[in-house]
């Protein structure tokens, strides 16, 4: 049996206990020794029956703070402020005045109106159970109307937070449960793709000829499928008109520091089409962005989709950038390119493009299929197995060459 011991400047009495695999030190909150032997008989008892975990008491906030600076360290700057804003929604917003005081830059986004009446309101993170988590949820869809999507985001943020507290803070939940493994996930339909037809890819470009800039802008949306980020972070140096290559790659200009969402540089093909726009565009302020601002910094990306979205609204479009991306995606589909070229070019795996340009990339060859036919299977073109037939023997299967 463990013995009660005393650390050096304290009444208390302690005990070193193994949970969970790794030794740790609990205090016994008492300092006599009666009580304290007897708790540790107890400890250990609870310990070899149903395993020791001693709820702890953490303080809400400083984990929410101390979560965000992870979150600002491991993700990209707008994936991590996406979810300090939804955490603040979650548990309100007073981890976050602890956060701006010690870390005065860190980007932090308003709280929407109303949240606060519905939050997770629990005095230590021990407090909180699946059943809040659940009801959270339940009034941001009721009150707010978040689809299956968001719900998911939503759930999976508060999960990485409490596992997080677990495996890092030393926290022990009651019954050694993350509450939101039980909240259940949505289920989310396949994404419904929209583009545009080569006619409505004119009809955008010359809705914008009073805006030149905007239009080119659109235009490489268009022809080289970059993300909304990816273009307004191009420099200078990323557009090799010579070369006819478009370079979206990791960069730091002055203080600024972006990658690409992937983690991976690539190049993108200049066609005939979008170089034609490239040629005529004369960037009107110095600086090392390619479509800067009038006043020649880097343009902010929801700015810019608001700038769009209001000159199409004058001219009856609603087209956004999101849409341009996936024009480029489905036009090349439809054109007869492979997945993994696609792949390469928009800075996606395989699997999102067949998910999402399923229905326009090339199909099998008929072929293929065909090996049960009268008078023997199809021929296969360029196969290396053109000459060969099958032999069934007693013990297996034989390949014969006939060309031999």
């Amino acid at each position: 049996m463990a013995k009660p011991f005393r650390k050096r400047g304290s009444r208390n009495y302690y005990v070193e206990l193994w949970t969970g695999g790794r030794r740790r030190t609990l205090s016994l909150s008492t300092d006599n020794y009666g009580i304290a032997k007897a708790m540790v008989g107890k400890l250990e008892h609870d310990a070899a029956t149903t395993g020791l975990r001693i709820t702890t008491k953490s303080d809400i906030p400083s984990l929410l703070a101390r979560f965000a600076q992870h979150l600002l360290t491991h993700q990209r700057p707008k994936g991590a402020k996406t979810d300090i804003g939804r955490l603040r929604e979650a548990f309100g917003g007073e981890f976050l005045e602890l956060l701006k005081s010690q870390y005065p830059e860190t980007p932090l986004r308003p709280q929407p109106r109303g949240v606060a009446r519905f939050a997770l309101h629990a005095g230590y993170i021990e407090q909180v159970t699946t059943a809040m988590v659940i009801e959270f949820l339940t009034r941001l869809a009721f009150e707010r109307g978040i689809g299956p999507k968001t719900w998911n985001e939503y759930r999976g943020v508060l999960h990485r937070f409490f596992a997080w507290a677990i495996r890092t803070q030393n926290i022990n939940m009651p019954g050694g449960v993350n509450p939101v493994a039980a909240v259940p996930a949505r289920r989310v339909d396949p994404p419904r793709i929209t583009f545009l037809t080569l006619p409505q890819m004119r009809e955008q470009l010359e809705a914008l000829e009073e805006e030149p800039q905007v239009r080119v802008m659109v235009a490489v949306y268009l022809y080289a499928g970059l993300r909304r980020e990816e273009l307004l972070w191009l420099t200078i140096d990323d557009v090799d008109l010579q070369r006819r290559i478009i370079h979206v790659r990791a960069k730091t200009i002055g203080e600024q520091s972006w990658r690409p969402k992937t983690n991976r540089n690539r190049r993108v093909p200049i066609s005939s089409a979008l170089m034609g726009f490239l040629r005529g565009y004369v960037r009107r302020t110095k600086g090392p962005w390619y479509f800067p601002t009038p006043n020649g910094f880097r343009m902010d990306p929801d700015h810019f989709s608001t700038v769009l979205r209001d000159l199409n609204k004058a001219r009856g479009l609603t087209w956004s950038c999101g849409d341009f991306r996936h024009t480029f995606g489905t036009q090349l589909a439809m054109a007869g390119r492979d997945e993994r070229t696609i792949a390469e070019l928009m800075g996606n795996s395989p699997e999102i493009v067949r998910r999402h340009y399923a229905a326009w990339l090339p199909e099998a060859h008929p072929e293929a299929v065909e090996f049960d036919t009268p008078g023997g299977p199809l021929p296969m073109e360029n196969s290396r197995h053109a000459n060969v037939r099958v032999e069934a023997h007693q013990k297996g299967l034989r390949l014969v060459n006939e060309s031999a």
